[in-house]
C-alpha cells in the first residue's frame, strides 16, 4: 500500500489502523526564496534533522528523533511518498547556534533533502532563519516556542513552519490560569540571563503575573550554572507559584532541591517541564506541576494509536516532544505531492488546514506559527505523564 499525499493515512500501532485526516489546499504567492524545481533525484526522500542530541536540551532532541523515526517507519510501511521511502538524517547541533548553522548549511546542499526537522531551540532557529529562506528549504522547528528576533507579529519567511505552540500566545493565559487555580499572592519567575528565549518567556510571565495583581520575585541565572543551591535558597519561602523558564537540566535540579528543602509552592513550566529528563532527574519532584500541552495520549484516535505504537517500540510512553517529532513528519507527508519538491512542499504546508493530528486540529495561514484552538492546561501525574485539568485559549487561536 502506498502512502497517498494530501490524504494522511497513518498506519499506526499493532493493528495498523488507517486514520484519515483531510487538508484544504489553495493558491499561494511565490516565496522570496527559490527551492529546487526538480524532485529529489534518488530512490529515497531525505528529511534532515539538525537536533540538539547532547547538551542541556539533548534529552528533548532525542525524544523528537524517536517520534520522527516511528512516523517514518509507519509511512514507509504504507508505501512511502510516491512509492519512495523516507530517510531521516539526524545530526547533533548540541543546542549551539553556531554549530546549527554549519549542520544546516551542509544538510541543505543535499539535493535529496526536501525539509529540515529542526533546529530545536529558538536561538538556533534564529541563527539559520535567513539562510534557509535564501536556500529555499522548508524548516519545521519541532520544539521552538519563543519569539524569533526580527520577526514581528508572527510574519515569518515563506519557508518556516513551527509546530510547537508558541509561548508568546499562551504565556499570559497560562500564568493567569495558574494564579487563579492556586489563589496565589506571590509568584517567583525563574529565567536564564544569557538565553534570549528563556529570558523573554520570563518577561512575559512577570508581566502577566503583575497584570493579575500579584507580587513577583524575579531571578535570572546563566545557562552554564551547575550549582543551584544558592538559587534555591534565594527563592522566597512564601511564594505560592514558581514559574520555570529554564531548560530541562536546570528545571530538574531546581525542582528536586526545592522539594528536598520542603518548599511547597506550585510549580509552573512551559513545555520543557514535560520532558522525561525533568521527571527522571528530579526524582519525580515535578509531580503536580502545571504546564500546557498540545498532546494528550488519549485525546483522539490518532493520539491513542500513536501512544500504543510508541510505547511498544520504545518501552516508555511518548512525551510531548516525541509527539511533535511524529506530527512534523506526518505534516510533511500530508503536504507533499507525489513528485515532491522543496517548492511544492512549501506550498502544500502554507495552505494546510484542518489537519487532524496527534496534537489536535492544526494548520497554517501561510507560513509561520501553527494555528490551534484551545490548548489543554495540564498537571504532571505519577510517572511523568500529564492529565488535563482545564483549557487555555491562545491569543492566535485558529
Amino acid at each position: 500500500m502506498m502512502f497517498t499525499p494530501k490524504r494522511a493515512v497513518a498506519v499506526v500501532g499493532l493493528a495498523a489502523a488507517a486514520l484519515v485526516a483531510t487538508a484544504c489546499s489553495g493558491g499561494t504567492s511565490e516565496p522570496a526564496g527559490s527551492g529546487d524545481a526538480a524532485a529529489p533525484s534518488g530512490g529515497t526522500i531525505t528529511i534532515a534533522a539538525p537536533l540538539a542530541l547532547t547538551g542541556s536540551a539533548g534529552s528533548v532532541g532525542l525524544e523528537v528523533r524517536n517520534g520522527a523515526e516511528l512516523a517514518i517507519e509507519e509511512i514507509n510501511a504504507a508505501g512511502g511518498i510516491g512509492g519512495r521511502e523516507l530517510v531521516l538524517n539526524a545530526q547533533d547541533t548540541a543546542g549551539d547556534p553556531a554549530q546549527a548553522v554549519q549542520v544546516v548549511s551542509s544538510m541543505s546542499r543535499d539535493a535529496d533533502t526536501i525539509a529540515l526537522l529542526g533546529p530545536l531551540l529558538t536561538p538556533e532557529v534564529a541563527a539559520v532563519y535567513n539562510s534557509i529562506a535564501e536556500t529555499g528549504i522548508v524548516m519545521i522547528p519541532p520544539a521552538s516556542l519563543g519569539a524569533i528576533p526580527g520577526v514581528e507579529g508572527g510574519e515569518f519567511n515563506d519557508w518556516t513552519f513551527r509546530v510547537n505552540q508558541p509561548l508568546q500566545y499562551v504565556a499570559t493565559p497560562l500564568i493567569v490560569k495558574a494564579i487563579e487555580e492556586t489563589d496565589a499572592k506571590k509568584v517567583t519567575v525563574l529565567g536564564l540571563s544569557d538565553n534570549p528565549t528563556n529570558k523573554e518567556i520570563a518577561d512575559w510571565w512577570e508581566e502577566g503575573a503583575k497584570g493579575a495583581g500579584v507580587e513577583v520575585q524575579r531571578i535570572d541565572f546563566p545557562n552554564a550554572t551547575t550549582d543551584f543551591s544558592a538559587i534555591a535558597t534565594s527563592i522566597a519561602p512564601d511564594s505560592d507559584v514558581i514559574a520555570f523558564s529554564t531548560l530541562p537540566s536546570h528545571t530538574a535540579s531546581l525542582t528536586a532541591l526545592l522539594r528536598q528543602s520542603g518548599h511547597k509552592a506550585q510549580f509552573l513550566g512551559e513545555t520543557a517541564m514535560l520532558s522525561h529528563e525533568v521527571w527522571d532527574n528530579s526524582g519525580g519532584a515535578t509531580l503536580g506541576a502545571f504546564a500546557y500541552s498540545p498532546f494528550l495520549p488519549d485525546a483522539n484516535d490518532r493520539a491513542k494509536a500513536f501512544t500504543e505504537a510508541f510505547t511498544e517500540k520504545y518501552d516508555l510512553p511518548p512525551s510531548l516532544f516525541s509527539a511533535l517529532g511524529y506530527e512534523s513528519i506526518y505534516l510533511i507527508a500530508e503536504a507533499a505531492d507525489e513528485n515532491v519538491t522543496r517548492d511544492s512542499l512549501r506550498e502544500g504546508l502554507s495552505t494546510l488546514s484542518g489537519f487532524e493530528g496527534v496534537t489536535g486540529t492544526l494548520g497554517y495561514d501561510g507560513s509561520g506559527d501553527v494555528l490551534r484552538g484551545e490548548i489543554p492546561f495540564v498537571h504532571i501525574i505519577d510517572g511523568g505523564g500529564v492529565e488535563k485539568i482545564g483549557e487555555i485559549v491562545p491569543e492566535n487561536a485558529g
